[in-house]
């Protein structure tokens, strides 16, 4: 298709947004480049000038958005470190939105809700593990040993060994409930 010429209005007004957008572009001003570039776009057509100082200003922001995204996977990891699966994963999701392509981002963040869902269920086992230990700990109390090395076995199962179950399963065995 032909590019239709612009008249000298137009000529003119899209020389000067042309200049404005190369201008922008020195002062990193990116994105108010790029919307002059555009306009000077719309009323040139696709001149080399306007299309060379278009493809710099997209390049650039995307070496600007690649920083950003570098920037923020460091803070990403530090959070993950501190298991601050929250603040990481809200991280992501920010990186993710201007970026949905990002690989790295999207495994990352996969393996973050990963880790949470991992740690609620761990959590959840050791609230009901604490809550069998207790009820063991008071049945044996009550001398009701039995029940109470059932309790104190679940709550071993969910717990893992640890001195006070121990201590309270011989205890029972001792007073009468079979091992």
């Amino acid at each position: 298709p032909q590019t239709p010429h612009p008249n000298a209005a137009d000529e003119l007004r899209g020389r000067e947004l042309l200049q404005a957008g190369r201008d922008l572009l020195k002062e990193s001003r990116l994105d108010e480049a790029l919307d002059q570039l555009r306009q000077s776009m719309a009323m040139l057509g696709p001149r080399e000038e306007v299309v060379q100082a278009l493809i710099e200003t997209r390049r650039r922001i995307e070496e600007r958005r690649s920083a950003q995204s570098s920037q923020m996977l460091v803070s990403v990891r530090e959070a993950l470190a501190a298991k601050e699966y929250q603040k990481a994963l809200d991280s992501l999701t920010a990186i993710l939105a201007s970026q949905p392509d990002f690989a790295e981002a999207s495994e990352l963040r996969r393996k973050i809700i990963s880790e949470m869902e991992e740690e609620k269920e761990r959590q959840a086992r050791r609230e009901e593990g604490e809550r069998e230990k207790a009820t063991g700990l008071r049945l044996v109390a009550e001398q009701k040993y039995r029940e109470g090395r059932q309790a104190l076995q679940r709550a071993r199962e969910l717990l893992g060994d640890d001195a006070d179950l121990r201590e309270a399963m011989d205890e029972a065995v001792e007073a009468g409930a079979e091992p």
